[in-house]
This record gives C-alpha cells, sequence and structure tokens, in this order.
C-alpha cells in the first residue's frame, strides 16, 4: 500500500496506455440478454427533472439510495444562504426535504464554505457498516485557488461526515489541483474480485496554465476504501476538439457485456454552450480509454445550454442514469442549475440516449 499523497506531492505518471489496444479481457465480450430502453425520440429533450430550485444551485448532483429514500448531494451551492460544505436534500423527486450540510466541518488543512471556498464533487459509498464520502474543498494555503481530494466518513448518509487524515488523499499541486473522484469496482479488474475497488479522479490542469492537458487518473484503492493502495495512472486526455480545453467529471462504470466506459463531461467549462458530455471505452479500470464516436453524447439543447458535471446513477432495476446539470430546464430566464436525468441504454457499440419516461424509484 503507498502513502497517501501529500500537499505537494506528486503522482508519478506512466504513459496512457492501451490506446490501441482492444478493449475488455476474456468473457467481456457478450452481450447480457437483458430488456434494454429504446433510443430516446427527443435527442432534444433527453432529461426529466430530478430537483430544482428558484433559492439553491444544485451543481455536481450525486444521488444515493438508501431504503425508501434518495439522498441528493451536490457541491457547495450558489447563493445558499445556509452556507453548506456538503448540501444533502433527503426525499424522492419532486419531493425534497429541505438542505442540510452532510460534512459541517471541513478538514484543517481546506476552507469552509463560509469562507466563500466550495467544496466540490461529493461522491458517496456503503463501503461496510460505514459510508465513505470523496470530496474536494479548496486548499486553505494555496493561490490561485486549488482543490484537493479529500476522504471522510459517517455512520448516517446525512453525515455528519468527518475527515480520517490530517492532509488530502490526492493533491497535485504541481498539475493544478485534483477534483471530480469517484470509487469503481470492477471484480474483473487486474487486482480481482478479492480487491475490487479503484479511484477515478481528475487533474485540475487548466486551473494552472502550464501544467499540461487535463488529465483522467485511476488508481488501486484499497478495500476500505479510504487508501489508494498503488500507483496511479494516466487513463485519458482530450483527444478530440470538442473536448478540448477542459476534461473532467469522469465517470466508469461496466455496460451489460461487462466492458468498462468512462463517461465525462468536456469542452470550454460549465459556464458555456459547447461543454457536453462524452463517453469513452476503456481496456479495464486502470485504463487507458480510447474514443468509439466523433462527437459528445449530450450537447446543448432545448432543456438547457452546456449540460455536464454528470455522475452515474445505477437504478434498483438496473436501470443507467446520468445525473448532470444544464443551465435550465424549459426556464430560459433561470439563474440557478437544476440536476436533470438521462436514461442511459446499451447496445453492441456501447452507451446511448434512450427513453427516460419516469425516473426508477429508491430499492426498497
Amino acid at each position: 500500500m503507498v502513502a497517501v499523497i501529500s500537499i505537494g506531492g506528486a503522482i508519478r505518471a506512466t504513459a496512457i496506455a492501451g490506446k490501441n489496444r482492444a478493449a475488455g479481457v476474456a468473457g467481456k465480450n457478450r452481450l447480457v440478454a437483458m430488456a434494454q430502453p429504446r433510443p430516446t425520440a427527443t435527442p432534444e429533450a433527453p432529461g426529466i427533472t430530478i430537483a430544482s430550485s428558484d433559492q439553491l444551485d444544485l451543481p455536481d448532483p450525486f444521488l444515493l439510495s438508501v431504503g425508501r429514500k434518495y439522498y441528493l448531494y451536490v457541491s457547495s451551492a450558489f447563493a445558499d444562504p445556509t452556507h453548506s460544505n456538503v448540501p444533502v436534500l433527503v426525499g424522492t423527486p419532486g419531493r425534497w426535504g429541505p438542505v442540510s450540510d452532510a460534512m459541517p466541518s471541513v478538514p484543517a488543512w481546506a476552507l469552509p464554505a463560509s469562507a466563500d471556498a466550495p467544496t466540490w464533487d461529493p461522491y458517496v459509498v456503503r463501503l461496510g457498516k460505514r459510508y465513505v464520502m470523496y470530496f474536494a474543498p479548496q486548499l486553505s494555503d494555496r493561490r490561485p485557488a486549488t482543490h484537493c481530494i479529500g476522504v471522510a466518513v459517517s455512520a448516517s448518509p446525512t453525515g455528519p461526515f468527518v475527515t480520517i487524515s490530517g492532509q488530502p488523499l490526492v493533491c497535485q499541486t504541481q498539475l493544478g489541483g485534483d477534483i471530480d473522484a469517484q470509487l469503481f469496482s470492477d471484480l474483473h479488474g487486474p487486482r480481482g474480485a478479492t480487491h475490487p475497488n479503484y479511484l477515478v479522479w481528475k487533474s485540475d490542469n487548466n486551473n494552472l496554465p502550464g501544467s499540461g492537458p487535463t488529465t483522467i487518473w485511476a488508481a488501486p484503492l484499497s478495500d476500505d476504501g479510504l487508501a489508494l493502495a498503488g500507483e496511479a495512472v494516466a487513463i485519458f486526455q482530450p483527444d478530440q476538439a470538442w473536448e478540448e480545453p477542459v476534461l473532467e467529471a469522469p465517470q466508469m462504470v461496466e455496460a451489460p457485456n461487462g466492458t468498462d466506459w468512462l463517461f465525462f463531461s468536456g469542452g470550454g467549462g460549465f459556464y458555456t454552450p459547447n461543454y457536453a458530455i462524452g463517453a469513452v471505452k476503456c481496456a479495464g479500470p486502470l485504463g487507458g480509454c480510447s474514443d468509439t464516436s466523433a462527437g459528445p453524447l449530450i450537447a446543448s439543447n432545448a432543456q438547457g445550454s452546456g449540460p455536464g458535471e454528470e455522475t452515474v446513477f445505477v437504478g434498483a432495476d438496473h436501470s443507467t442514469w446520468l445525473l448532470y446539470n444544464p443551465w435550465h430546464t424549459g426556464e430560459p430566464q433561470a439563474l440557478l442549475r437544476p440536476a436533470e436525468a438521462a436514461r442511459i441504454g446499451w447496445n453492441r457499440q456501447g452507451p446511448f440516449v434512450a427513453e427516460a419516461n419516469r425516473f426508477v424509484a429508491p430499492s426498497q
């Protein structure tokens, strides 16, 4: 097991492997027989609204199902009067309770939302008897503003989540910092079914001019999810014009046929109309990953410009969804971003945008 990476420490990059290598391993090339939804008949309106508010921005939405409820976590929200570090809403689409703070106190190395320092990209997973959160707060001792990835635990999905280390989990300040962490579990990965966890994230190079292209990384993760357990590798960089200059929000998922795919947001950034969501095929949880299409999966449409900041949600019925932010949902004057959901279907070519219909109910 490697040590937690300290502020300013570097993860040694290996070459982006597998660009010309066939993705997948033995036994992963047969599509599992299961019902798939139809492709959407309304690509100009691909999503359904999960949550919206005229009081609270809902950036980087992440959804967790526990019991008969959903827990919707978002980044520190624009104009949030509660100054929550990690806002969380509990309920179901259309019936959300009031916002609370899943992390009332940020670690000592970070700044709180009350100091106008947002915490980005909460991602929560249950491991054993506790919940583990990955998050990216702003460093307290770095200018310009730089974010790094932390990890915290709680006995409850509503928190309070508490950090267990005095330093970030990943912090490549020489690459502009690190954000957008996801735990991906792959029983067919190189470490086998006994050690299935991997961390996937983005180095924030666009935050530091001259540090290179924005890059998606992956590393083996300990079974408890609290530490890196091997060397990090770069698995994807922009290689199409629409993906530049910002590549972020990596979300790896295993398709029904066992192949691994990486969803991501790319383009000019969340505030631009050419921001969009794409997907690439990967040789495994440690890459490499390569494009199989010439354009994005979801781009600006009638429901809002610049869709992105997506996370993957797999429902109790095994349906696949992308939660994401457009700039409005049929309300061109809306200033605050909603949380939208697009249904994803799968065929032999990979993911496609499907008919959304009604959002899946929470697990029972």
